[in-house]
């Protein structure tokens, strides 16, 4: 019986490794394949699921020309002069950084010993440029020490929307058995070469956090099976796919992924930095009110990635498409005004201070942060109050961070933990030697079995 409808339930969000165009398996020694035929014990799927994901929509452009000649009303040719564009974007609850460690940014999280608590990726939290990877291409070569993978390419790389055979079929529904992990009843509307081009996050009092997440794509392809298909990804010069290199979307087995993050439960920090001086929050002045009493309503984070499209001549699409920098990154805080204090317009002027902001969200059944954003040394765009009958006077303060590689003293910082990851999409070393060892678990490990093990992420 054909369905008359695709509802929500059915459909599913997963993501492949980087580059687009290269394997989607690793191995037990690091080493990229395209085994996709059997099972092979110690062998692993790259492609991971996007958590929690509550919208996803696309949209594809046809970039026509329309040509006119001498003599003639009628139009010459109406051709599709460059490569077809599709967009994407999709939206998520925030919990933990799984979701924007597998788009691609440099995070910074435990991940030894037992991965929710272990040694720290980075000693420095701010030791990394976040968004590094989002701007390097070439082979995703295989890191000879921790982190093992993924490599330092994380600058592109497939997108694919699961939609279940059955009307009303739970995307998620069993754990497979391993000869089925090749027959998923599911078809598969799979996005070739994405690209990043912009993330926002906020939330409000009475709602919880999400991130929104744009791409930019150069192929999409349809579906009616999920298992060992060719890839999306496209060669530019002829716009073909690289059939030949083959995808299977991985089993899901059924487990709560949804953990609502609480308004009551996010903490913002703010500090003034001068010259040859860092302010708290209770001595920051200028702006008419006592800082240590407002009352925080709302924040908005906007990231946009300004892109290049590297188009030549013998090219169907753009080889590349290159991040400009430096990345702007605008915070909008929203909060009620309490007591007055005494400033003038002048000393802002005059100081012309930046601003180090620190915002964490708390897992409200244990004592962490799952996410935590840094902004450092960000500068005052502008400030406003609204007033008006039957509600609250609000101050609304607008920021703004350049974030370039090239300055790790100014920029925008992600650290947090790592959720809704099982034990058997862990690769796992048994040293300190950086030598990569990795045992199968089965497919009945689950997240939490006791492996005594460093455990080392695939995102």
């Amino acid at each position: 019986m054909p369905k008359n409808r695709v509802a929500y339930n059915t459909q599913a969000v997963y993501v492949g490794p980087s580059p687009s165009s290269g394997y989607h398996f690793i191995d037990d020694i690091g080493i990229t394949n395209n085994n996709y035929t059997t099972y092979l014990p110690g062998n692993y799927n790259l492609i991971k699921k996007i958590n929690r994901v509550t919208d996803f929509n696309y949209n594809i452009t046809l970039p026509r020309e329309e040509y006119k000649q001498l003599g003639k009303s009628k139009l010459a040719e109406n051709i599709i002069l460059n490569h077809p564009t599709v967009a994407i974007d999709f939206e998520y609850y925030l919990n933990g950084i799984t979701n924007e460690a597998r788009l691609g940014w440099l995070v910074n999280h435990p991940f030894n010993e037992e991965f929710r608590t272990g040694e720290i990726l980075y000693p420095n939290n701010f030791g990394v440029f976040v968004f590094s990877g989002l701007n390097t291409y070439g082979a995703n070569i295989q890191p000879d020490v921790s982190p093992f993978w993924p490599g330092t390419n994380r600058a592109n790389r497939n997108i694919f929307l699961v939609v279940t055979y059955g009307q009303n079929e739970d995307e998620v529904t069993k754990r497979l058995a391993s000869n089925d992990v090749f027959s998923r009843n599911a078809n598969v509307i799979s996005f070739g070469d994405c690209y990043m081009t912009s993330y926002q996050t906020s939330c409000s009092v009475g709602a919880t956090p999400k991130a929104k997440v744009g791409f930019v794509s150069d192929n999409i392809l349809f579906y009616t099976g999920s298992s060992g298909v060719g890839i999306p990804a496209i060669n530019p010069k002829n716009a073909i796919n690289y059939d030949d290199i083959k995808f299977i979307i991985p089993e899901e087995p059924v487990i709560n992924d949804l953990s609502i993050v609480l308004p009551s439960e996010i903490n913002l920090d703010i500090e003034q930095v001068n010259d040859n001086s860092v302010l708290p929050i209770n001595q920051i002045t200028g702006f008419g009110v006592k800082f240590s009493d407002i009352k925080i309503q709302s924040y908005s984070i906007d990231i946009k990635f300004e892109r290049e499209d590297l188009r030549s001549i013998g090219y169907k699409a753009p080889a590349s498409r290159r991040i400009n920098f430096p990345v702007p990154i605008s915070l909008n805080i929203t909060s009620l005004v309490g007591d007055e204090s005494t400033s003038k317009l002048e000393d802002i002027i005059k100081k012309d201070a930046k601003y180090n902001l620190t915002l964490r969200m708390k897992d409200r059944f244990i004592n962490n942060y799952n996410v935590r954003y840094d902004f450092r040394k960000a500068t005052l765009q502008d400030f406003q109050y609204t007033s008006s009958i039957e509600s609250n006077k609000t101050l609304s303060i607008n920021l703004k961070v350049n974030c370039s590689p090239d300055d790790l003293q100014e920029g925008f910082f992600v650290s947090g933990m790592l959720s809704n990851i099982l034990t058997a999409d862990l690769l796992i070393t048994e040293d300190s030697l950086d030598i990569l060892k990795t045992e199968h678990l089965g497919s009945t490990a689950q997240q939490g079995d006791g492996f005594f093990l460093n455990l080392v992420p695939l995102y």
